[in-house]
């Protein structure tokens, strides 16, 4: 269900665009970079809260998704309550103590910032006290820090006041929803992806074999599969029901993605393809029906791949899915490997044993021949 907002919160996500916009290279604040090839510099994929819309004296799950190749990283966790206007930029920074000693959120649950329990996975319990008038919501700021191991929270407790990144400290930021409401948004749910429409099944490492030669032109289409009950948007308060669309964000360890090449001609009103577009049913009775985004991803070398795709509704609902690849074929031929192939190297080590053994005969037949026409001629 979709609520209103406290009259706030347009100016604070305003300004949290503008921050997280401003941030770039490895270390950026921004949680959803668009399609992307991840590289050896540490990144923070996502930030998922379960649920994605709490009430007061409920328990969230926060977990952290992070691409660190090493898998040399803890997390660490801070939340902030704003006041009035506070900007997401503003309320960590306005709130952070002189000495970097930040209070439990177990032991001080109505500080204004306090630390959750580190860890990768973690849970917050929403403050029981919070009064949310009906049909209203309320953000909570949450800030992860994803640190080297060997560097931790007090290595990056500048980075954390300053909201400065470094390659050894990141930072990532979320906002998550309380309300009172009876029916609150829920998490959309990635059921499947699918490889040139077969399922890729989690359990194992999914084959891409490439016949010939050059994987550089090797294109697979994604498709990633949302359950459409996971998709409440689809039913506004008060309102029918609506066709809507979610964003995805895709990421891989090799290779390229691309979520373009399937967009309709321009001044076609279709739905853009690299969405999930979710459409309700044509009676209004019962769940509606999603399409999968698409993208497509060309791996460009053999090996191990990562792929994972990250759909988020727009409020706070963010889901994930991460499947492993096994891409097996060769590199783009070079120039003598492809005339080798087609024995048309120079030098004799690239012919054929019998051309060897024909141009000895054709030789001798030659030298017989014009022996012949020089014994006529002295005669």
């Amino acid at each position: 269900m979709i609520r209103h907002r406290y009259a706030g919160f347009a100016a604070t996500v305003g300004l949290a665009v503008a921050w997280l916009a401003g941030a770039g290279g490895g270390c950026s604040l921004e949680l959803l970079a668009p399609a992307s090839e991840l590289t050896d510099a540490p990144q923070v994929l996502t930030i998922q809260a379960e649920p994605p819309e709490a009430h007061p004296g409920d328990v969230v799950t926060l977990e952290a998704r992070v691409h660190w190749p090493g898998d040399d990283w803890e997390a660490h966790w801070l939340i902030c309550v704003p006041q009035g206007e506070d900007a997401l930029s503003d309320c960590v920074g306005d709130n952070f103590p002189a000495d970097g000693v930040v209070p439990d959120c177990l032991t001080a649950p109505d500080a204004p910032l306090c630390r959750a329990p580190s860890g990768r996975t973690t849970q917050v319990l929403v403050p029981p006290f919070l009064q949310i008038p009906p049909d209203v919501f309320f953000p909570v700021f949450v800030e992860l820090l994803a640190a080297r191991s060997s560097v931790g929270w007090t290595g990056c407790l500048d980075a954390v006041a300053n909201a400065a990144p470094t390659p050894d400290c990141l930072l990532a930021l979320k906002s998550a929803r309380i309300s009172s409401d009876p029916q609150p948004n829920v998490n959309p749910e990635p059921t499947a992806l699918l490889v040139g429409g077969v399922t890729h099944d989690a359990s194992a490492p999914f084959g891409v074999t490439q016949d010939a030669s050059d994987l550089g032109e090797v294109s697979v289409l994604l498709e990633l599969v949302v359950d459409a009950t996971s998709v409440d948007e689809i039913y506004p308060d008060d309102a029918s029901p609506v066709e809507t669309a979610l964003d995805v964000a895709w990421f891989v360890t090799c290779g390229t993605i691309d979520e373009g090449g399937f967009g309709a001609p321009p001044g076609d009103d279709s739905p853009n393809p690299a969405n999930v577009n979710c459409s309700p049913p044509p009676d209004g009775v019962g769940p509606g029906t999603c399409l999968p985004a698409r993208a497509t991803w060309k791996p460009r070398e053999p090996g191990t791949c990562v792929v994972h795709a990250v759909v988020r509704d727009g409020r706070g609902g963010i889901g994930y899915l991460t499947r492993v690849f096994e891409v097996r074929g060769t590199a783009a031929p070079d120039e003598s490997a492809t005339l080798q192939a087609c024995n048309c190297r120079a030098g004799p080590d690239a012919l054929p044993s019998q051309w060897l053994w024909g141009l000895v005969l054709l030789g001798w037949l030659f030298l017989r021949s014009r022996k012949k026409r020089e014994g006529g001629t002295s005669r």
